[in-house]
C-alpha cells in the first residue's frame, strides 16, 4: 500500500519523480465538440429525432376520492419492476403529471407538471411504440381490475380507469398558389 508523501519533503530525498509529479500540468485541450462549454453538433448530426409517442391518462381515477388506491405505485411497481418490463434502449416510459411524483424544472423551480396524470410513451420507431403499448395495456388491465375492486369495496362508482391517446398524424401541407 502506497502511503502519500507530506508535500514538505525535499526531492533531494525522493528523486526528481516527485518535483515533476508536484510541477502543475498544462489543461488538457478541449474536445472539438466543447466550444465556450456548450456541446457542438457535428455537421452532418441530425437536429431532430423523429420519435414515435403515446399517452395513457387516467380520467376515471380522482386524487382526491381515491387517495389510498396508490395507482402511482402500481403502475412503477415494486423496486421499478412494470417500468423497466416496459422500457427499452430505445423507448423511453415516464410517470407525470398531478399526484405523479415526478418533478420536472419549470421557471428555475421542481414541481409537478401542471398535467392530468399520465404515461408517457416515446420511442425510436412507431413498431417499438405498438408493442410498448401492448405491454402498458396487459398492465393497465391487472391494474383496472384491481380498481373495480377497490371502488367496490368503498362503495364508489367505477368507470373506464385510462384512456389511450395517441398524437394525430401531421396532414400534408398544401401550397397555395393563384
Amino acid at each position: 500500500m502506497k502511503v502519500p508523501l507530506p508535500l514538505s519533503m525535499s526531492s533531494k530525498v525522493f528523486g526528481e519523480s516527485l518535483v515533476q509529479a508536484l510541477t502543475p500540468r498544462s489543461p488538457l485541450p478541449l474536445p472539438k465538440c466543447l466550444v465556450n462549454n456548450q456541446v457542438q453538433r457535428p455537421a452532418n448530426a441530425k437536429t431532430a429525432v423523429k420519435r414515435s409517442t403515446c399517452k395513457i391518462l387516467f380520467p376515471g381515477f380522482d386524487l382526491e376520492q381515491h387517495e389510498d388506491f396508490e395507482l402511482v405505485p402500481r403502475i412503477i411497481g415494486r423496486n421499478g419492476c412494470n417500468v423497466r418490463w416496459i422500457a427499452s434502449s430505445t423507448c423511453k416510459v415516464r410517470v407525470r403529471g398531478r399526484g405523479s411524483g415526478h418533478l420536472e424544472l419549470e421557471n428555475g423551480q421542481y414541481k409537478e407538471a401542471d398535467a392530468p396524470l399520465q404515461i408517457s410513451l416515446s420511442c425510436a420507431s412507431s413498431k417499438e411504440l405498438e408493442s410498448t403499448v401492448e405491454k402498458v395495456l396487459k398492465l393497465m388491465q391487472v391494474i383496472e381490475s384491481h380498481f373495480v375492486r377497490y371502488c367496490h369495496s368503498k362503495g364508489l362508482r367505477s368507470g373506464k380507469l385510462y384512456t389511450l391517446v395517441r398524437p394525430e398524424p401531421l396532414k400534408a401541407c398544401r401550397s397555395f398558389r393563384n
